[in-house]
């Protein structure tokens, strides 16, 4: 199970409407809760539907559901040998 975190990358890939709205949509998870239908968020709108999240996708924020998105994942990520080698060279670097 993926777990996700305010700030990370997403990229949507279920809907639960038919036809499928937005499947494809890139965003960034702006906020994590629990929210109701009717609660008022922070800027002083009312979420339209029960979520728990926030996404910020095409410069707008709408509320949503963890599940309908997948993280996006740089497709190099370094081995745990790779990033001992490269934190090694940075407090080398760091020290001189």
């Amino acid at each position: 199970m993926s777990r996700f975190f305010v700030g990370q990358r997403v990229k949507k890939v279920r809907s639960e409407h038919s036809p499928p709205l937005g499947i494809g949509r890139e965003g960034r998870i702006t906020s994590i809760g629990s929210f109701r239908k009717g609660d008022l968020s922070w800027d002083g709108k009312f979420f339209a539907a029960d979520s728990d999240c926030t996404i910020s996708s095409d410069g707008k924020d709408c509320s949503s559901r963890l599940y309908l998105w997948e993280p996006i994942t740089d497709e190099h990520q370094p081995c745990e040998s790779e990033f001992k080698e490269l934190l090694d060279k940075l407090l080398e670097a760091a020290a001189a």
